[in-house]
């Protein structure tokens, strides 16, 4: 797996939110097949974001 490199500077002006979470197994399986993946930090949070 590579390390996905965001070139785009478009930002969204409002926070999307949502309460629903995935499961374990629905990340493990999106992690499993990703091919490339960024580790953003907002606001002192670290987002993981894998691609395919």
């Amino acid at each position: 797996m590579q390390q996905y490199d965001f070139l785009s500077t478009d930002t969204f002006s409002t926070a999307a939110s949502t309460s629903i979470q995935p499961s374990e197994q629905t990340l493990q399986n999106i992690r499993s097949f990703a091919r490339s993946f960024q580790t953003v930090e907002v606001e002192g949070m670290k987002i993981e974001v894998y691609l395919n």
